[in-house]
């Protein structure tokens, strides 16, 4: 605050300290109308604290709509899947040089059921291990490799064995172990 001592008043420091105080006050009384709310719900003490939290929340209109650019379907263990956006982002081609990981295990499904040949499917696996390292499979695959992948896995790559030195193979093959339900998925 000013200084009864300064001659001069610093307006935009007391305008921005003004501010902060109203923010503060609305902030206060969203929140206390928020746990009257929640008492009269008679909820849990978990429910009144996420309601309180929540209090500065607006909801969406109806004319408010999320984008995606593809419906991405799990066939199963939905609950599972990142809290992450579902669509990551990867890039359109394979061999293209501003290659980006994926973020999340839907995303790197959906690119790679796009992939037609076993040598674009290996040659994919092999730019994610080359640009992230094990740490971009254990990301995309930290609760588990999706039903049915971790064979095509092991075709892609054996049927272009050349493309993978003794390294970048054994580097894939330990860090798919390390990944969430591998045993599952092994039985699968």
């Amino acid at each position: 605050m000013a200084s009864l001592k300064d001659d001069s008043i610093n307006f935009d420091k007391l305008e921005n300290e003004v501010d902060e105080a109203m923010k503060a006050e609305n902030l206060y009384w969203l929140q206390n109308d928020a746990k009257f709310r929640a008492v009269k719900q008679k909820g849990t003490y978990e429910e009144f604290k996420e309601i309180v939290a929540a209090a500065h929340l607006k909801p969406l209109a109806k004319n408010d709509k999320i984008q995606l650019e593809e419906k991405i379907v799990s066939p199963w263990n939905s609950l599972g899947s990142n809290s992450k956006s579902a669509v990551g982002t990867e890039t359109k081609d394979s061999h293209s040089s501003d290659f980006t990981s994926p973020v999340s295990s839907q995303a790197f499904v959906l690119f790679w059921r796009k992939q037609k040949s076993h040598k674009d499917k290996a040659s994919y696996l092999h730019k994610l291990l080359e640009t992230g390292g094990p740490g971009a499979i254990l990301t995309v695959f930290k609760n588990e490799i999706p039903f049915g992948l971790l064979g095509e896995f092991l075709i892609s790559v054996s049927s272009e064995k050349e493309q993978f030195d003794s390294k970048i193979l054994e580097m894939l093959l330990t860090t798919l172990a390390q990944t969430g339900r591998f045993n599952l998925s092994l039985s699968s």
